[in-house]
């Protein structure tokens, strides 16, 4: 009898001890991570599909927690215990679900996969020809393809993928929507304080420029239907 408290007493320490090791080993608030799981907060956030993630604090307004299990958020079909990422109802969108049969069309490197930029496609082309639920997918590169790339004047899905930082549109295809890699704007040129929908109806200013109302014209429609819409100006600077 006094044996069997022995080794139970034992294995309660060495329980203890365990749980203690796998806390500890949890990554903190900041701290670079792949899964939620990762995270003592159980929260893993990404602001980009090419952005490091980062544990966060579930309660932040806004976030969303990145995991492997079926109903996480996710941007890659590899981050998924299930193998597959698929959009919801767009790209922007995408969760965790199981890979019932080899007909589900998951977020994936391989022909005819979807995805949201040429560079997860083993072809090097991620191409919108209006499929099913329009979203775009992975084909052979051929001639006249209009790829999703990251160079000014290539089709984008995402701002954060231009190398400009604006996808300016939107073309809406019912639950997709796409538009087009352009520069920053240049002074006097209308801009936007922030994307509308996901993307830019104007590109927001160059370095050294800012986005403001024009007083002298009247863009009392445009502010109405589009609020951040504004001219790019010259900062200001007083000389003491």
């Amino acid at each position: 009898m006094t044996q069997h408290r022995i080794m139970t007493i034992l294995l309660f320490v060495c329980l203890s001890l365990c749980f203690e090791v796998a806390q500890s080993e949890l990554k903190k608030d900041g701290d670079p991570c792949i899964y939620s799981a990762d995270c003592g907060s159980r929260c893993c956030h990404r602001d980009s599909p090419k952005g490091s993630g980062k544990c966060v604090q579930k309660s932040m307004r806004g976030v969303r927690c990145y995991g492997p299990n079926n109903g996480d958020p996710c941007f890659h079909s590899h981050q998924c215990n299930s193998g597959c990422c698929y959009p919801g109802s767009s790209v922007y969108k995408a969760f965790c679900v199981p890979k019932h049969d080899k007909t589900r069309k998951c977020l994936g490197p391989n022909f005819e996969d979807f995805c949201y930029s040429s560079d997860q496609c083993h072809s090097g082309c991620c191409f919108n020809m209006l499929t099913t639920r329009n979203v775009p997918v992975c084909l052979t590169k051929s001639k006249g393809d209009k790829c999703f790339g990251a160079d000014n004047g290539n089709h984008c899905a995402l701002n954060t993928l231009c190398k400009s930082g604006c996808c300016q549109g939107p073309l809406y295809y019912r639950n997709y929507q796409s538009g087009i890699c352009n520069p920053k704007a240049a002074e006097n040129e209308e801009c936007n304080l922030e994307p509308l929908g996901g993307l830019y109806n104007y590109c927001p200013c160059e370095s050294g420029l800012v986005c403001e109302k024009d007083a002298s014209r009247n863009m009392t429609y445009e502010i109405i239907n589009d609020p951040n819409r504004r001219i790019c100006k010259k900062t200001i600077t007083t000389n003491n």
